[in-house]
């Protein structure tokens, strides 16, 4: 069959067996297309289930009161991966939040939805924020399938958000890179391009956060060198480690502001 989300993207994409969740087809990694992308990921919390992207935050605090990174490496890697790149760009390229291309938006987007805190959280701690009368109105909720979701418009990467993108992007990375076994590290190695192995494997996770390699964003960037302004927004601030604590730290509800 073919993965169906594939599908929704009109290309064809043979599937790697249908969600544990959806059931639907879904296509996994090692990825086929040449963009990398893939929709599914084995669970590594010892299931071993092929869960789709969208149900992967779902699944992981469901059934194994964890976190998708430390569920899902690939799926992880390849989030965090893609949100770093394309916000080292727009940074590059001198980018406003209100000027981001409409490939970071997606990328930073899909990262809070489905990887890290997760829809769930997004959508707990936004209803936290308008209970105390904060008005964030620059989202969306989207109705896909079953699974609501929140999509943010670029006005609301104002004020510091980009950064934190890039220290959440960071910190998953090599949170997922170290939590997976050594067989799935060995599986992400050979779609992943080589200087974003090297410096996963040369950085650190230790006291529930992560220790960066020397050159870190650099392996994610074209140019020579990463924005000096990448590089100050990865030591910015450390995500605090449960979904929901990263949803309250992001989305800036006054406890965790």
């Amino acid at each position: 069959m073919a993965c169906y989300y594939c599908q929704q993207e009109w290309i064809a994409n043979s599937d790697n067996g249908a969600c544990a969740e959806c059931v639907l087809a879904v296509c996994a990694a090692p990825p086929s297309r040449k963009d990398k992308k893939f929709h599914a990921s084995r669970c590594g919390c010892g299931c071993r289930k092929l869960v789709c992207i969208y149900d992967l935050s779902d699944h992981a605090r469901n059934q194994h009161s964890s976190a998708p990174s430390d569920c899902f490496s690939d799926a992880a890697v390849q989030a965090s991966s893609t949100v770093l790149s394309t916000a080292i760009a727009e940074l590059t390229e001198g980018r406003s939040s209100l000027q981001l291309s409409a490939e970071a938006v997606t990328a930073f987007n899909h990262m809070l939805n489905f990887v890290s805190p997760g829809h769930s959280e997004i959508g707990r701690a936004l209803g936290d924020l308008r209970k105390m009368d904060e008005q964030r109105d620059v989202f969306e909720v989207l109705d896909d399938l079953r699974r609501p979701s929140y999509n943010f418009a670029p006005e609301f990467f104002l004020g510091g958000a980009i950064d934190k993108m890039i220290a959440l992007a960071g910190h998953t990375a090599v949170r997922a890179w170290h939590h997976a076994g050594a067989p799935d590290r060995e599986g992400i190695a050979e779609w992943l391009p080589p200087p974003v192995v090297r410096v996963l494997s040369a950085s650190r996770w230790r006291d529930d956060a992560a220790h960066f390699s020397d050159g870190f964003l650099d392996a994610f960037t074209v140019s020579a060198r990463a924005h000096p302004s990448a590089e100050r927004a990865l030591y910015y601030s450390t995500p605090r480690m449960s979904a929901s604590e990263i949803a309250d730290w992001f989305l800036e509800v006054p406890a965790y502001a």
